[in-house]
C-alpha cells in the first residue's frame, strides 16, 4: 500500500512539472517573449528537485526536465536571432539549476543520514524488544516449570492423602526422592521406640551406610538429620563444613527431616552427583513435601496400629480367630497347589478355670499372658500364633510334617510347664495339653484339619492331661 501511494505522487509531482513547462512555452509562443519558458521551466523543475523524496529521483527529475526544458527551447526558438542578454538569462538559469541540484542533493544526503539514525534507532529499539521478549519467555518458561513443580507436588499430597498402608506411603517416599527432589540416590531414616532405621535406600552400595539402625539421640549423621526441625539443603557438600570428611561421595543433598508436633518421625536424604544451584522455591517446595510425608507417615503408623488391633488379642497380643482362619485357609490352598505339608497344633490350658476361680482374673490373665510368651519364643515365623478363645490357644505350622510338629508342641508344652505361674512359690506350675493334626496325613480341609486337632486335644486332656496327642490315623478312628 505504501509503495502505490508513493508511484501515485512521484506522477503528480512529474505532472505538475510538466504543465509548468507547457504554460511556460504557450506564453513565450503567444506573447512572443523571452523569458517565460525560462521562468516556468526553473520554477517547475526546482520544486520538483526539492520535492522528491531520495537522491535518485532527484537526479531522474533534473535530468528529465533540463531535457524537456532544452527540447521546447529549441521548437521555440529555431531560426530566431539571439542575443547577449539571451545567452546571459540562459547561463543564470542554468546555473541557478545546477545549484537547486546540488542542493537538492545535500537535502537528500541529509535526509538519507536521518533515516539511517532513524534506522539505526528502530534496529536498537528492536533489539531490546528481542531481548525482553526472550526476558519474558525466560520468566514464561520459568513460570511453566514452576508451576508443573507445584503441581506435582499437589499430586503428592493427592496421594499421600489417598494412601493408608505403610507399604503404599513407602512408594510415594520412594517417588518423591526421584520425581520431587530430582536427585537419584536417597535413603528413608524412620524412627520406632527411639531408634532410628533405615526403611528404604536407592544408589547405595552394600556397606556404604554402615549400621541399619542408631539411637535416635547418637552422634551418627542419621540422627543429625532426623533431629533437624526444617529441610537441609546443601550445594555442594565439600565448601560445607558440617560435611567434612563425610562418607558420602557425593555433592549436593536435599534432606527432608519429618516432625509431627514434637515426635521425630524420621527424615528423607537425597543425594545428587552435580553441584546444584537451590533456590528458595525449591526450599519452600521441600518443606510442604516434609510436611505432608510426616502427615502420612503418621496416619499409615495409626492404621497400621488400628489394623493390629483389630486382628489382634488385646491381652496377649497374638492374633484372634477371625484373622487366624483366613489365614490358614490361604496356606491351605498354598499347601495345596505346591503338595506341601502343614500342621495345626491345639492347645487347652490344664485347669485354668480352678486357678481363676481361685487366684482371681488378673492372676488368669497374667497366666494368659505367659502362654502368649511362651509361644512366641518357641513358634517363630512362618508360624502363625492364635488365641483361639478363653485360654484354648493354636498354632498353624506351615511346611511342617506331623513328626516335627509333634517334637516341637513338646518342647513348647515343657516350657510352659517348667516355671511357677507367680512369685508364690506354693503355687504349682500349670500345664498345657496338646493335639496335633496334618495336612494331607489327617484332613483336605480346614475345617476338618481343626476338627482333628480337637479330638487329638481332646484325647491329651482324657488321657491325664500335661501331654501331646497327635491326630490318630483313619483306620484306627473307624474303630
Amino acid at each position: 500500500m505504501a509503495g502505490a501511494e508513493d508511484g501515485k505522487t512521484e506522477l503528480a509531482q512529474d505532472a505538475v512539472l510538466v504543465l509548468a513547462l507547457a504554460i511556460g512555452a504557450a506564453l513565450e509562443w503567444y506573447t512572443g517573449g523571452d523569458s517565460w519558458l525560462l521562468l516556468t521551466g526553473a520554477v517547475g523543475l526546482g520544486w520538483r528537485i526539492l520535492a522528491a523524496r531520495d537522491e535518485k529521483r532527484v537526479v531522474i527529475a533534473t535530468i528529465g526536465g533540463c531535457v524537456a526544458w532544452f527540447l521546447l527551447h529549441l521548437v521555440l526558438r529555431t531560426g530566431a536571432a539571439g542575443g547577449h542578454l539571451r545567452v546571459a538569462v540562459e547561463v543564470l538559469t542554468f546555473s541557478i539549476l545546477v545549484i537547486v541540484f546540488w542542493a537538492a542533493r545535500l537535502r537528500m544526503r541529509d535526509r538519507v543520514a536521518v533515516e539511517a539514525s532513524r534506522m539505526a534507532s528502530t534496529q536498537d529499539a528492536t533489539r531490546i524488544n528481542a531481548e525482553r521478549l526472550k526476558k519474558l519467555e525466560m520468566e514464561y518458561g520459568n513460570m511453566n516449570r514452576e508451576s508443573e513443580e507445584w503441581t506435582r507436588l499437589f499430586g503428592a499430597a493427592r496421594d499421600i492423602v489417598e494412601v493408608i498402608r505403610e507399604e503404599e506411603m513407602l512408594g510415594i517416599i520412594r517417588e518423591a526422592a526421584q520425581a520431587h527432589l530430582k536427585l537419584p540416590v536417597f535413603v528413608l531414616l524412620l524412627v520406632h521406640d527411639g531408634v532410628v532405621r533405615i526403611r528404604a535406600q536407592k544408589g547405595f552400595d552394600e556397606g556404604t551406610l554402615g549400621s541399619d539402625e542408631h539411637p535416635v539421640d547418637s552422634t551418627t549423621l542419621a540422627s543429625w538429620f532426623v533431629n533437624q526441625r526444617e529441610p537441609v539443603l546443601v550445594d555442594d557438600l565439600s565448601s560445607d563444613g558440617r560435611f567434612a570428611g563425610s562418607m558420602f561421595p557425593y555433592r549436593s543433598l536435599t534432606a527432608l527431616p519429618m516432625w509431627a508436633s514434637d515426635e521425630k518421625l524420621g527424615a528423607l536424604i537425597a543425594f545428587d552427583t552435580r553441584v546444584r544451584a537451590f533456590t528458595r522455591q525449591d526450599f519452600m517446595r521441600a518443606n510442604i513435601l516434609a510436611q505432608q510425608l510426616a502427615l502420612g507417615i503418621v496416619k499409615t503408623s495409626l492404621y497400621a496400629r488400628i489394623e493390629e488391633l483389630s486382628i489382634t488379642d488385646g491381652l496377649t497380643k497374638l492374633y484372634r480367630r477371625g484373622y487366624f482362619l483366613d489365614r490358614f485357609e490361604g496356606e491351605m490352598g498354598r499347601a495345596r497347589r505346591y503338595n506341601r505339608p502343614v500342621s495345626l497344633l491345639m492347645g487347652d490350658i490344664d485347669h485354668f478355670k480352678l486357678y481363676n476361680d481361685s487366684y482371681g482374673h488378673p492372676e488368669g490373665d497374667e497366666v494368659l499372658r505367659r502362654v502368649s510368651r511362651v509361644m512366641e519364643e518357641h513358634f517363630s515365623r512362618p508360624a502363625i500364633n492364635c488365641r483361639y478363645g478363653g485360654e484354648e490357644f493354636a498354632v498353624l505350622l506351615p511346611e511342617v510334617h506331623k513328626e516335627k510338629a509333634e517334637e516341637m508342641a513338646n518342647r513348647f508344652r515343657e516350657a510352659f510347664g517348667s516355671t511357677p505361674p507367680s512369685d508364690d512359690a506354693d503355687r504349682k506350675p500349670l500345664t498345657i495339653s496338646v493335639g496335633v493334626a496334618s495336612f494331607p496325613d489327617d484332613a483336605q480341609t480346614r475345617r476338618d484339619l481343626i476338627s482333628r486337632s480337637d479330638q487329638a486335644l481332646y484325647r491329651a486332656k482324657s488321657l491325664g492331661r500335661n501331654r501331646v496327642c497327635i491326630c490318630e490315623p483313619a483306620s484306627e478312628r473307624s474303630q
